[in-house]
């Protein structure tokens, strides 16, 4: 993510760069620079809607991130909702298979 975001201002000062020393928006260069800086806004987006889903779903199951973050809204403490709760056996089920995969593959 803070790649995307550093990449964005310097790839803005790579295509005025270009520009002001008269590089056409045909040249190699500028593709490049324009298709990076169109890249990384869009990769950057994508990662911050991703981060505010993932807030928002650590405050749903009560895991204290969100009262950490934003002094509104506190939790109280893990969620007694039975739907959570189910999510958060699933989630733990698909973390467990996944280490044990990466643990086998170590080996």
């Amino acid at each position: 993510m803070y790649l995307c975001l550093a990449l964005l201002p310097i790839t803005g000062l790579a295509i005025a760069a270009l520009y002001t020393q008269g590089v056409g928006e045909e040249a190699l260069a500028m593709d490049v620079a324009i298709g990076l800086h169109g890249l990384s806004a869009d990769l950057s987006y994508v990662l911050i809607v991703i981060h505010v889903l993932a807030a928002l779903y650590s405050r749903v199951k009560g895991e204290g991130v969100w009262t950490s973050m934003v002094p509104v809204f506190t939790e109280t403490g893990p969620s007694e909702n039975p739907y959570v709760a189910k999510l958060t056996a699933m989630e733990h089920k698909v973390v467990s298979k996944v280490e044990a995969f990466v643990a086998s593959r170590k080996k």
